[in-house]
Protein backbone atom coordinates (compact mmCIF):
# COMPACT_ATOMS: atom_id res chain seq x y z
CA UNK A 1 0.00 0.00 0.00
CA UNK A 2 1.32 3.48 -0.91
CA UNK A 3 1.26 6.39 1.57
CA UNK A 4 -1.84 7.77 -0.19
CA UNK A 5 -3.70 4.54 0.54
CA UNK A 6 -3.83 3.28 -3.05
CA UNK A 7 -3.32 -0.39 -3.57
CA UNK A 8 -3.74 -2.52 -6.64
CA UNK A 9 -5.29 -5.89 -7.28
CA UNK A 10 -4.74 -8.15 -10.23
CA UNK A 11 -7.87 -9.36 -12.04
CA UNK A 12 -7.78 -11.22 -15.33
CA UNK A 13 -4.17 -10.31 -15.98
CA UNK A 14 -4.79 -6.58 -15.51
CA UNK A 15 -3.93 -4.44 -12.53
CA UNK A 16 -6.91 -2.46 -11.21
CA UNK A 17 -6.61 0.32 -8.65
CA UNK A 18 -8.55 0.22 -5.39
CA UNK A 19 -8.76 3.45 -3.46
CA UNK A 20 -8.62 3.04 0.31
CA UNK A 21 -9.18 5.76 2.88
CA UNK A 22 -7.23 4.88 6.03
CA UNK A 23 -9.30 7.21 8.25
CA UNK A 24 -12.76 5.91 7.35
CA UNK A 25 -11.79 2.34 6.49
CA UNK A 26 -13.73 2.73 3.21
CA UNK A 27 -12.71 1.75 -0.27
CA UNK A 28 -13.83 2.85 -3.73
CA UNK A 29 -13.92 0.53 -6.69
CA UNK A 30 -14.51 1.53 -10.29
CA UNK A 31 -17.34 -0.31 -12.00
CA UNK A 32 -17.01 -0.31 -15.76
CA UNK A 33 -18.98 -1.66 -18.68
CA UNK A 34 -18.14 -2.22 -22.31
CA UNK A 35 -20.99 -3.16 -24.58
CA UNK A 36 -20.94 -3.70 -28.31
CA UNK A 37 -23.63 -2.87 -30.83
CA UNK A 38 -23.77 -3.49 -34.55
CA UNK A 39 -25.91 -2.75 -37.56
CA UNK A 40 -26.78 -5.17 -40.33
CA UNK A 41 -28.15 -4.34 -43.76
CA UNK A 42 -28.39 -5.97 -47.13
CA UNK A 43 -29.45 -4.97 -50.62
CA UNK A 44 -30.00 -6.91 -53.82
CA UNK A 45 -28.50 -6.03 -57.18
CA UNK A 46 -29.02 -7.52 -60.61
CA UNK A 47 -26.23 -9.87 -61.54
CA UNK A 48 -25.75 -11.35 -65.03
CA UNK A 49 -25.36 -15.11 -64.94
CA UNK A 50 -22.57 -14.85 -67.50
CA UNK A 51 -20.41 -13.21 -64.80
CA UNK A 52 -20.79 -15.95 -62.17
CA UNK A 53 -17.22 -17.16 -62.66
CA UNK A 54 -15.95 -13.59 -62.15
CA UNK A 55 -18.37 -12.48 -59.41
CA UNK A 56 -16.01 -10.63 -57.07
CA UNK A 57 -14.42 -8.56 -59.84
CA UNK A 58 -17.78 -7.79 -61.46
CA UNK A 59 -19.37 -6.64 -58.19
CA UNK A 60 -16.36 -4.52 -57.26
CA UNK A 61 -16.40 -2.86 -60.70
CA UNK A 62 -20.05 -1.92 -60.14
CA UNK A 63 -19.53 -0.54 -56.61
CA UNK A 64 -20.43 2.99 -57.71
CA UNK A 65 -23.85 1.65 -58.70
CA UNK A 66 -24.68 -0.09 -55.41
CA UNK A 67 -22.39 1.55 -52.83
CA UNK A 68 -24.68 4.47 -51.99
CA UNK A 69 -27.70 2.18 -51.69
CA UNK A 70 -25.84 -0.09 -49.24
CA UNK A 71 -24.65 2.89 -47.20
CA UNK A 72 -28.21 4.23 -47.05
CA UNK A 73 -29.48 0.84 -45.89
CA UNK A 74 -26.90 0.63 -43.09
CA UNK A 75 -27.65 4.22 -42.05
CA UNK A 76 -31.34 3.32 -41.64
CA UNK A 77 -30.68 0.03 -39.83
CA UNK A 78 -31.32 -0.21 -36.09
CA UNK A 79 -28.51 -0.92 -33.66
CA UNK A 80 -28.56 -4.45 -32.26
CA UNK A 81 -26.74 -5.70 -29.18
CA UNK A 82 -23.72 -7.94 -29.77
CA UNK A 83 -20.92 -8.11 -32.29
CA UNK A 84 -23.05 -9.32 -35.21
CA UNK A 85 -21.13 -12.53 -35.82
CA UNK A 86 -24.30 -14.60 -35.46
CA UNK A 87 -26.41 -12.46 -37.81
CA UNK A 88 -25.15 -14.38 -40.85
CA UNK A 89 -23.20 -17.58 -41.47
CA UNK A 90 -20.64 -15.78 -43.63
CA UNK A 91 -19.05 -13.46 -41.07
CA UNK A 92 -15.56 -14.70 -40.27
CA UNK A 93 -13.46 -11.85 -38.87
CA UNK A 94 -14.56 -11.14 -35.30
CA UNK A 95 -11.83 -8.53 -34.82
CA UNK A 96 -12.70 -6.52 -37.92
CA UNK A 97 -14.76 -3.34 -37.48
CA UNK A 98 -16.62 -4.04 -40.73
CA UNK A 99 -17.14 -6.88 -43.16
CA UNK A 100 -18.80 -6.71 -46.57
CA UNK A 101 -19.90 -9.89 -48.32
CA UNK A 102 -21.82 -10.90 -51.38
CA UNK A 103 -23.82 -14.01 -52.18
CA UNK A 104 -25.23 -15.13 -55.51
CA UNK A 105 -28.03 -17.59 -56.13
CA UNK A 106 -27.33 -19.37 -59.43
CA UNK A 107 -30.03 -22.01 -58.86
CA UNK A 108 -32.73 -19.64 -57.62
CA UNK A 109 -33.27 -21.65 -54.45
CA UNK A 110 -30.68 -20.50 -51.94
CA UNK A 111 -27.65 -18.26 -51.69
CA UNK A 112 -24.75 -20.68 -51.58
CA UNK A 113 -21.94 -18.96 -53.45
CA UNK A 114 -20.23 -15.80 -52.31
CA UNK A 115 -17.32 -14.22 -50.57
CA UNK A 116 -15.89 -11.13 -48.97
CA UNK A 117 -15.46 -7.84 -50.81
Amino acid sequence: MTPQGVTHIRRGGKISPLFYNLKTNQMKARIKIRTVYYKYAEIEINFPSTELHNATDYIMEKETEWGHELQSAIDKAEFEHGNGMDSDDGWTDEKSEQEVRYEVDPDGDSYREGGHL
